[in-house]
This record gives structure tokens, sequence and C-alpha cells, in this order.
């Protein structure tokens, strides 16, 4: 789906059944594929119904913001996250309803703390704080959300 963009970057983000809001049954494995225009940082976030965030890339083992160089997708190239590499698996389960991924791409690395907490867990606080980081540069900022169902 598309979504906000500044200074020509865009993000292109679908689920691997490439559904505008995908169903999902309980116990059902969930993958994301994300394509950028021009090589970039990219985050994925998870914006829960109960109005918390949680950050699904790029993750360590124990949920923590990577602790290296932040990682860069290239022009063009898909990324499925999580891969059959990752260290994780996204599967749907209680509490089911909506949920909404947002994919944010930055031509710089997003200033963001080692874990969701506090202000940073609020879904509409932290989508506020990186648009603020995003849009106010000039190395492009892009994001891109899609709706997914989970249910019995």
């Amino acid at each position: 789906a598309g979504g906000l963009s500044s200074n020509g970057l865009a993000v292109d983000l679908t689920t691997t059944r490439g559904e505008s809001r995908p169903f999902y049954k309980a116990g059902e494995e969930i993958q994301f594929v994300v394509r950028l225009n021009r090589t970039a940082h990219l985050y994925l976030f998870c914006l829960q119904s109960n109005g918390k965030a949680t950050l699904l890339h790029p993750v360590e083992k124990d949920g923590r913001l990577f602790q290296g160089k932040h990682p860069v997708l290239g022009a063009g190239n898909p990324l499925i996250i999580p891969d059959d590499t990752a260290s994780y698996r996204l599967v749907a389960k209680e509490p089911f309803g909506t949920e909404t991924v947002l994919a944010v791409a930055s031509g710089k690395p997003l200033d963001l703390p080692d874990r969701l907490a506090d202000h940073w867990a609020d879904a509409m606080e932290l989508v506020s704080r990186i648009r603020r980081q995003g849009i106010s540069g000039t190395n492009g900022y892009a994001e891109a959300q899609v709706e997914l169902l989970t249910g019995k």
C-alpha cells in the first residue's frame, strides 16, 4: 500500500498473500514483502489495535533494536520479513482483530530507543516521533502500511 513520501523515496509493503486486507486464522504464519525505489534504512512496526507499537525489523533475537550498523535495503530488492533465517516467527494469535503494520524507509537511520517503551510504545506517539525525524531531513522518508485481520 502506498503512503507518505518525501524527497523521492518510496516504499511498497504487502503480505506474502498479496491481498489488501488478508485474513489469518489462529496459528497461521504472517510474512511481509517490502520493496524500496532506492537504497535506504528500513523499519517495520506493528501498530496494534490496543494502541501499542512493536518493532518488527530490524531486531535482535531478544526483540531489541538491532545493535549494529542499521542495515539498508537496496532499490528494487524484495525483502521478506520475517524470512526463514529470522530468530522469530509472526503467528496469528489472540487477541484477534485488525492489526496495522507500518513500513518506514529513511535515507538516514532513525533515532530509536533500544526497546519501544513508555511514550515510544504508544502507536500514535511513535508515528508522530518518527515522522518528525524523517520529514525534517533531506535524505528522503517514506511510509506504507497494510492492515491484516486475525481470527479463529
